[in-house]
């Protein structure tokens, strides 16, 4: 395989990385405005009934662990993978063909895992958007 078909299949496994990466974003926004839809239809539906706390906690909680959380990690592993594939390919147009140290793929490290979804602007947007149209 010469370098310019190893930089063009390096480019193609970026590009389909981020592409997943899209895609998975358009989905995600679309559940998260259904998600919105059936808070407002369940807050209309029961105005004068009385609903536990807790199952809206509860509803809320599964939302940002089981939901919003694997999302990001996946989010977050795609858009590494994609740069670490641009870095390579990058490297074989060096004259060393070396990739830097810092352009390494890195792991997700367990806090980042289980809570760095809540640091991220997109997750903690549609979470905190969830709690205000429940409580309207």
């Amino acid at each position: 395989m010469n370098d310019k078909e190893r930089f063009d299949g390096l480019m193609r496994l970026a590009e389909l990385r981020t592409h997943r990466a899209t895609n998975r974003q358009i989905y995600e926004w679309r559940v998260t405005f259904g998600l919105w839809a059936l808070i407002a239809a369940a807050i209309l539906y029961l105005k004068d009934k009385q609903i536990p706390l807790w199952l809206g906690v509860a509803i809320l909680f599964i939302y940002a662990f089981f939901w919003l959380r694997p999302i990001y990690v996946a989010h977050r592993r795609d858009n590494q993978t994609a740069a670490f594939y641009m870095q390579t390919a990058i490297a074989v147009l060096r004259p060393n063909g070396e990739v830097a140290s810092q352009d390494k793929l890195k792991n997700v490290t367990w806090f980042e895992w289980w809570l760095g979804f809540l640091s991220e602007w997109g997750c903690s947007f549609q979470l905190l958007t969830n709690v205000l149209v429940s409580f309207l």
